[in-house]
């Protein structure tokens, strides 16, 4: 058992695996088990090796792929020039846009726009969450997070390191993402502690 969470049938799950593989789908797609006793259905085929390290709960967004891309565009370019240029379009994509953060073995994270999450039928093999290579190592995290979040991480030799999650990039799916916490080759990150946004 990797996680338990409450969620509504009108908000998506997004299954990640050690791998960098996602696959996100309507919570509708899971029928209900009337016995705690059951196995369940297969939510992600997961290939050799492979395996999950964590579930997200996202609000369901099901939009036009044109339109997904042309706002994920109109944000990155936003990004780029450092502006904050609005588009009357879209502004509910704007304002209902959720980000995951992915964290390696090795210490790179990078942010990315939940609408970069295509809605899938559940059983598939998924599609890139991050790019998993010998320098960044295997997914050892991947969750929703805010602007004004920090994290905590956490290396199996005891360093420790707190960030304030607008240091990390925002960046595409097919990408390996930046160093956040700089660790000798032989170690590895162990654990990440979310610090939300206090609201006094």
């Amino acid at each position: 058992l990797i996680s338990v969470k409450i969620a509504k049938d009108d908000q998506d799950i997004l299954l990640s695996s050690y791998n960098g593989k996602c696959l996100r789908f309507p919570l509708s797609k899971l029928r209900l088990f009337s016995g705690l006793n059951s196995a369940g259905v297969r939510g992600i085929k997961l290939e050799k090796n492979n395996f999950i390290i964590s579930q997200s709960i996202l609000k369901h967004s099901l939009i036009d792929m044109s339109v997904r891309n042309q706002y994920l565009k109109y944000a990155l370019d936003n990004r780029k020039n450092n502006t904050s240029k609005v588009n009357s379009d879209f502004i509910e994509l704007e304002n209902n846009e959720e980000f995951l953060l992915s964290v390696t073995t090795k210490g790179f994270g990078k942010r990315s726009s939940a609408y970069e999450y295509r809605i899938s039928n559940r059983g598939g093999k998924g599609i890139t969450g991050i790019l998993t290579t010998p320098k960044n190592g295997k997914v050892i995290d991947c969750f929703v997070i805010n602007d004004n979040d920090q994290i905590i991480l956490v290396s199996d030799k005891g360093q420790i390191i707190r960030v304030n999650v607008k240091q990390i990039r925002i960046a595409g799916r097919s990408t390996k993402g930046v160093s956040i916490f700089k660790i000798p080759l032989e170690d590895k990150i162990v654990s990440i502690s979310r610090i939300q946004e206090l609201n006094v």
